[in-house]
Formats: structure tokens, C-alpha cells, sequence
């Protein structure tokens, strides 16, 4: 290692590892299976940087659909562990508590059935709530503003302060990360 090397000089150097036969596209040649691409050739292309601001935004909505998923069920476990009664609870939390029964009040429409819809409801509103929490948070896989909308009211908490930010959500998130992952073409200015 001396002066002229690039690792002793402050510069990395990434080597391209390749199937052997393959033909290497890389600056210079290393062995028979390593292709060097200097920091020049790099710098030249500006897709580098591109390909890392699309990167970013797919991560950045990935986040996005996480934290607001994995902090209401954090949000609804608490309050689960809370052992309050159904009667305790405001409507919001006691819809996740009734959901399954009523969706199979909805379906059945027998007589049987709606009249134990009608006792819990009557006799059982002092019991501890037992709120479903399995798929109480669905994202549906796009975390657009109505959906956001829809898991913010179902927890009970206002929207006005995120009004906003719907338009920045939805266009410069979402749309963009679909348009992303779905190898559509996104115009991508250091502006935007």
C-alpha cells in the first residue's frame, strides 16, 4: 500500500465480484472473477445518486406504514391491559371488542343469533372488555390518507392537526413509492 493507493489516499474502492466467464463492465480487471469500479466512474453517473433517493423514499414509506401500524397496536394493547369494562370504554375501543360478534350478527341473520348479539349487549357490557386485537390495524398495504384517516378515528384521535400533511402523504409519499416499486419512471429532482 502506497501513496497511489486509493485506500491508503482516503478513497474506497468497491469490487464487483462476477460468475466466473462472466465479461466484467468494470473499471479495470482484477483476477478472473473481480471487477474494480473507481470512485470516478461513479461519480460520472448521476443514476448512483438516484437510485438512492428512490431507495430512500421506499424506505421512508415502508416507516411510515410502520410506525402508524405498529404504534396503534402498541396503543390498543395498552389499553387492552388497562381491564376496564366494555361499559368503561368509550364506543371506539368497544367496537374492537364486539367486531367478530357483530360481523357474524351480520352474516348469520338468524333469530338465534341476534338475540345473543342483544344479551351481550344488555347483560354483558360489565364484564372486563376483551378487545380483538388480531388484524385490528389493517394498513391495506397502502398507508394512503383515507386509510390513515380510518385507523386515527377508529382509535379515537382527532385528524384536524394532520389535515395538512394529507397532500404531502399522498402524493409526495405514497404515489411516489408505488410508482417506485412498480418500475414506473419518477422524475426525481434534488428540487423535489
Amino acid at each position: 500500500m502506497g501513496p497511489n493507493d486509493p485506500v491508503s489516499a482516503g478513497i474506497h474502492t468497491t469490487y464487483v465480484r462476477c460468475s466466473p466467464g462472466t465479461r466484467h463492465t468494470g473499471v479495470g480487471d482484477r483476477g478472473s472473477s473481480d471487477a474494480v469500479i473507481r470512485p470516478s466512474s461513479l461519480a460520472a453517473s448521476k443514476p448512483c445518486g438516484c437510485s438512492c433517493i428512490r431507495a430512500g423514499i421506499l424506505l421512508l414509506d415502508a416507516h411510515w406504514e410502520g410506525i402508524i401500524k405498529n404504534s396503534s397496536c402498541a396503543y390498543l394493547n395498552f389499553v387492552n391491559c388497562q381491564g376496564l369494562s366494555y361499559k368503561q370504554f368509550s364506543s371506539y375501543f368497544v367496537e374492537f371488542g364486539v367486531k367478530k360478534l357483530l360481523a357474524y350478527l351480520i352474516e348469520s341473520r338468524k333469530y338465534k343469533t341476534d338475540i345473543v348479539a342483544v344479551e351481550f349487549f344488555v347483560n354483558r357490557m360489565d364484564e372486563n372488555a376483551n378487545l380483538s386485537l388480531n388484524q385490528a390495524v389493517d394498513t391495506e398495504s397502502n398507508l394512503k390518507t383515507h386509510v390513515f384517516e380510518n385507523i386515527v378515528l377508529s382509535l379515537g384521535i382527532d385528524t384536524r392537526p394532520y389535515g395538512s400533511r394529507y397532500n404531502l402523504i399522498d402524493e409526495s409519499l405514497v404515489w411516489r413509492s408505488n410508482e417506485i416499486a412498480h418500475g414506473e419512471y419518477v422524475d426525481l429532482n434534488s428540487d423535489q
